[in-house]
């Protein structure tokens, strides 16, 4: 978020992508929607969370970057596909666009993921959200981050909803236009999460981590993850971003934006960063990962939380960015669950 110092004076208008279009209809092939698990969402503050896994956070890995890290996984029986085989679609409507700038460009031309089957693309999937009784109430991104361990947005979960009132379901690698295999590596649904409760704010704190109820990342692979309190360390990298954008094919294809460099990152208290970028993120892109691959292996640093217009008032400034979360946060949350909930 853009602070206001001693010499601006500034308004931020922030908008979350959550929800474009419904999800598919909740599915099973043995059960009914009701009967799968009902979630329960705790809030993990910095402090506390910082205490907790001090013991097995891993050390600096790039020296004076103040920066760590942690491996993602491969599985032998799917292909390192490193680059995206893309197919440019058009995207939305001249009027979505006018409503969003002309200038940002990378919304006028949007790219489908055609090797999304193989890795990392595996490990990026659809998250759908349903009420008690299995009605549709929200979908966006996610990625798996460990065996049964998933990552996505804050602002996806319905907190207001309450604790066992709510299910939700990842499903890696979705594509609903395929009739005959949308879901190829099946669906794993969630039994609990922790994070920092956001509804609708665009933060640098805007992800959770969801504890699922099978270790799908076993035969999808996981990604790594990075972070660092040096902002440095994001703005000199190279980043991706992929989601499931509603206006594109209702959700249902895998999106990809890369060659992404950032325009900013700002400090979201002491351990939160937000990841800015020109335009290019609509509703149902919240959740999605930012990342690069080191070495062939894929680096989760962001979570799409979405749109923001900032006005600085003494500059005569406007500024539109699309912003991923991430920083030690982010970090610490991922290693505490991978410590924690291990399947």
């Amino acid at each position: 978020m853009y602070f206001p110092t001693f010499f601006s004076a500034v308004l931020t208008l922030s908008s979350c992508l959550l929800v474009d279009a419904a999800p598919e209809p909740c599915k099973s092939d043995s059960q009914p929607c009701k009967s799968h698990p009902l979630v329960k969402a705790n809030t993990f503050e910095a402090p506390e969370l910082a205490k907790i896994t001090e013991k097995y956070m891993p050390k600096d890995e790039y020296g004076k970057l103040n920066a760590t890290g942690v491996l993602g996984y491969k599985p032998k029986k799917i292909p390192l596909q490193a680059q995206a085989i893309i197919r440019p679609i058009k995207a939305l409507t001249f009027d979505k666009l006018v409503s969003f700038g002309l200038n940002n460009t990378a919304l006028f031309l949007r790219k489908e993921v055609q090797n999304y089957q193989g890795y990392p693309w595996s490990t990026i999937g659809k998250v759908n959200s349903y009420d008690e009784l299995g009605g549709a109430i929200g979908g966006c991104s996610g990625t798996a981050v460990g065996r049964n361990l998933l990552l996505t947005a804050s602002h996806c979960l319905p907190w207001g909803r309450g604790d066992g009132k709510w299910q939700m379901e990842f499903i890696p690698a979705f594509n609903g236009e395929d009739l005959v295999n949308p879901r190829p590596y099946g669906t794993a649904w969630v039994t609990q999460c922790r994070g920092v409760r956001n509804t609708d704010d665009v933060t640098g704190l805007d992800y959770v981590i969801c504890r699922l109820d099978i270790p799908i990342g076993d035969t999808t692979g996981y990604m790594g993850w990075q972070a660092s309190s040096s902002n440095s360390f994001y703005k000199d990298g190279t980043w991706t971003s992929v989601g499931y954008p509603g206006d594109s094919h209702d959700g249902n294809l895998q999106m990809v934006e890369d060659g992404i460099k950032l325009d900013d990152v700002d400090d979201e208290g002491s351990d939160g960063k937000e990841l800015e970028s020109y335009v290019y993120s609509t509703d149902g892109w919240s959740g999605g990962p930012l990342f690069r691959l080191v070495d062939s292996d894929p680096r989760v640093v962001g979570v799409m939380s979405g749109n923001e217009k900032e006005f600085s008032l003494w500059d005569f400034f406007t500024a539109d960015h699309t912003v991923s979360a991430g920083g030690l946060h982010m970090a610490r949350l991922i290693a505490y669950g991978r410590e924690n909930w291990k399947p």
